[in-house]
């Protein structure tokens, strides 16, 4: 009986193993072929072929009959050897990430610039999402009640994005505003699209603060996109996190995975009524492995995109803080942040994670310039424009950059960008 291919290949690999069965040419001189030393050689070739795997280079030397198994042979081995490179090419096309770019800016109820090209991706991006705050009218004013409609700014990102973007979808809460626009061979992939909204203003009820989603589903991967604006002034650090905590607690009620029994709908709704008081992963990484599988089974998404003006200060003077900025040492001002302060005692932003703080704090600069506030309130500078992300599975959402646009000065805020690769698609076109 015939042995199989596989077991031929083995057989070949044997005969590879035998000392003294060849010899092959090095800057050393002669060298005998043995298992490990070809190993070697393979790995070395491989790394200067362009990804050329061992199994190729072998499949190439065994069509040629080098070791006297005859040209059936040779045939045999190259096909076994063709199906395993083919799985391998398989699994390269599912490793190509998804380019996700994401931008929060508050426009302080300013109209955009002329051009906002200073804001929109300059690199290849699949799917980019823009969440603004007090997007052309003020948070509080009464036109951003009677007139929350943000098609014009809607046309111009579009306008700049150009053909080959569509709209995945938009949510509006007032003067808040979130759009997704994904590639167009993209968007023919994009189902279950969900949108949703929080308001945490006044009585928790009016949408001058709170937080607007869009969720859906991208072959076998849902991504969720976030936008908040949070409760403002320096003191005010409980009310954010519970604006936080409500935002999230009402979106993972509306949006989250359903649970399976006829009482899902009941234990959502009692759920979200109540605090989370569960301890998840911050993002020092601290959560044990057992809690952080239970995070994963309460997501959102697979991925989660939550940015936006979230108003955490830094708890240092005035003076402190402008001097800081001045020599650099933005590593104080983390430390002494309120959102990082906050994640480390576990009271806002569970299993979230953020990029380090690299650039200078967004707020508050005067009009057209690059001074922070030198009017009469001189408010302290902070990082209040942020953009935070979590996975499921950790790994397979990498952030590339987290930076500041600082070349945008229309605002009192600077716009804050950051590019993500989420990976784990079964199927991706490049």
């Amino acid at each position: 009986m015939s042995s199989s291919p596989v077991k031929r290949k083995l057989q070949v690999l044997t005969e590879f193993d035998e000392p003294g069965a060849d010899e092959c040419e090095s800057p050393d001189g002669p060298q005998v072929w043995t298992r490990s030393r070809a190993r070697k050689l393979e790995e070395q070739r491989m790394a200067a072929a362009s990804g050329m795997t061992p199994d190729l280079k072998l499949m190439s030397l065994s069509a040629g009959g080098r070791w006297g198994g005859g040209a059936e042979e040779a045939k045999s081995v190259e096909r076994a050897l063709g199906r395993e490179f083919d799985v391998h090419m398989a699994g390269e096309e599912k490793s190509r990430p998804l380019r996700v770019y994401a931008v929060t800016w508050n426009l302080a109820g300013k109209l955009p610039p002329a051009s906002i090209s200073g804001i929109t991706p300059s690199e290849d991006t699949d799917v980019f999402a823009i969440g603004t705050q007090e997007c052309m009218v003020n948070c509080g004013s009464l036109q951003s009640f009677l007139r929350p409609s943000k098609a014009k700014w809607e046309r111009r990102v579009k306008a700049v994005l150009g053909p080959n973007f569509r709209k995945v979808a938009s949510c509006v809460l007032n003067a808040m505003h979130l759009v997704v626009y994904a590639r167009k061979e993209i968007f023919k992939r994009v189902e279950q699209i969900q949108v949703h909204q929080v308001a945490t203003g006044f009585l928790g009820l009016v949408g001058n603060k709170g937080g607007v989603a869009i969720k859906f589903s991208l072959f076998d991967r849902s991504l969720c996109f976030i936008n908040s604006h949070l409760s403002a002034h320096q003191s005010q650090v409980e009310d954010r996190n519970e604006d936080w905590n409500k935002i999230e607690r009402g979106l993972t009620h509306q949006l989250g995975p359903q649970r399976r029994g006829s009482s899902t709908r009941l234990g959502q709704a009692a759920k979200s009524l109540m605090p989370n008081w569960r301890s998840r992963r911050v993002a020092d990484g601290s959560l044990p492995q057992s809690d952080e599988q239970e995070v994963g089974e309460e997501e959102l998404a697979d991925f989660t995109v939550w940015m936006g003006d979230l108003n955490y200060r830094i708890d240092l003077a005035r003076t402190e803080v402008v001097a800081a900025i001045s020599e650099q040492d933005l590593a104080r001002l983390e430390h002494k942040d309120q959102l990082r302060q906050a994640q480390r005692s576990g009271r806002v932003a569970r299993g979230f994670e953020e990029g380090p703080l690299a650039f200078a704090p967004t707020y508050k600069f005067d009009p057209q310039s690059d001074v922070y506030d030198s009017s009469k309130k001189a408010r302290i500078p902070a990082w209040t424009d942020r953009i935070l992300f979590r996975a499921k599975k950790r790994e397979e959402l990498r952030l590339i950059r987290y930076s500041s646009c600082s070349q945008v000065k229309t605002s009192d805020h600077r716009p804050v960008a950051a590019l993500f690769y989420a990976s784990g698609f079964s199927s991706l076109d490049k």
